[in-house]
């Protein structure tokens, strides 16, 4: 809910594919729209630390 709540980017938990502890995420977008969520999924570890 993190990534969510707080950048506005939605994910899925990664056990429900069998790939704990990874996230999954959809390329079906832009690349532009992919490319911002990928940088606020750099900004939310960031925020981590």
């Amino acid at each position: 809910m993190y990534l969510l709540d707080a950048f506005t980017v939605a994910v899925v938990l990664g056990s429900g594919f069998m790939a704990s502890p990874y996230i999954r995420i959809s390329y079906a977008s832009s690349l532009e729209d992919l490319t911002r969520a990928c940088d606020r999924i750099i900004a939310a570890c960031a925020a981590l630390s």
